[in-house]
């Protein structure tokens, strides 16, 4: 994970004297939101050295702060002796992803099972990998909240530009009355992606988990990066509003295009949280027409 800004609508204390600053926080938005989609988008691999202290996107730090009750994440790291050293790489850097998590959030405790057994790990939900190579390797992620239990069974290096996304989406699902990014409950977003999803693949029996996600994920890439277009073309009218009524040396017309600069940044840091929320609720969808728990 690429570390991102915490919190890209803040405004600069100088944001009158300078566009710059709602410029940088839209396309830092942008980039909070979307930054699993950019990377699969550009095919970028991940790091092969540990990187720097992350700093968690945006839409993460609102599912934080509406948690209500402590969370546990059992990240399992059960890896084969001989297991490639990617997957060793992946895994540390798993590990520091979900310490940003716990230090983010007083309520996220992480705790690390490296040392269980395979039955251990597949009695969690947990599925291996490589199992043809010895005894396999088990990476996985369960989250636990009073009684309500959110599990990712298997997590991938080929999937780690989503990999936030999808724990923010399992946090969201132990989250007591959790709204998605629309403001329609999980619930409700799911049924309609159902009915959009049954569309899309009249014949689901015929394709496979993995192949229905990964189609629904380059869909998400092509739709994340027409808004992005959009909006940088929306962030350049606007600030050229700006540059146009600080000419004319109007304070009252400089706050008035100021704000319309704020609010197409306001309006498409929503939308690109919409596309991430719908994303993740039409593959939990797939996953339910598949019969398997999202």
């Amino acid at each position: 994970m690429i570390p991102t800004p915490r919190d890209p609508l803040r405004q600069s204390s100088h944001l009158r004297g300078s566009t710059r600053t709602p410029v940088v926080a839209a396309l830092s938005a942008a980039a909070g939101i979307g930054l699993g989609f950019a990377m699969f988008h550009h095919g970028s691999q991940p790091p092969s050295v540990q990187p720097p202290a992350l700093a968690l996107s945006e839409a993460t730090t609102q599912v934080l702060a509406g948690l209500r009750r402590p969370v546990e994440m059992r990240f399992y790291s059960v890896l084969d002796p001989n297991a490639a050293p990617e997957l060793r790489n992946f895994s540390a850097r798993v590990n520091q992803l979900l310490d940003a998590y716990q230090a983010d959030s007083g309520k996220i405790a992480v705790n690390v099972v490296s040392n269980a057994s395979a039955n251990a790990a597949r009695s969690e939900g947990i599925t291996g990998v490589d199992l043809d190579k010895g005894e396999g390797s088990y990476l996985g992620l369960v989250l636990v909240s009073a009684d309500k239990k959110q599990v990712l069974p298997q997590l991938s290096p080929q999937w780690e530009p989503a990999l936030e996304c999808d724990i923010s989406r399992a946090l969201a699902g132990l989250a007591q009355g959790q709204k998605s990014a629309t403001g329609v409950s999980i619930t409700e977003t799911n049924n309609v992606s159902a009915v959009e999803l049954q569309k899309q693949f009249p014949d689901v029996a015929s394709l496979t988990l993995e192949q229905g996600t990964r189609i629904l994920r380059e869909a998400s890439v092509k739709e994340f990066a027409a808004a992005v277009t959009d909006m940088q073309a929306q962030v350049r009218d606007a600030e050229s509003r700006v540059n146009q009524s600080r000419a004319s040396g109007s304070a009252q017309d400089q706050d008035a295009a100021l704000r319309q600069l704020q609010a197409v940044q306001a309006a498409n840091t929503q939308k690109l949280k919409d596309i991430a929320a719908l994303s993740q609720a039409r593959i939990d969808a797939l996953k339910a027409l598949k019969g398997q728990a999202p």
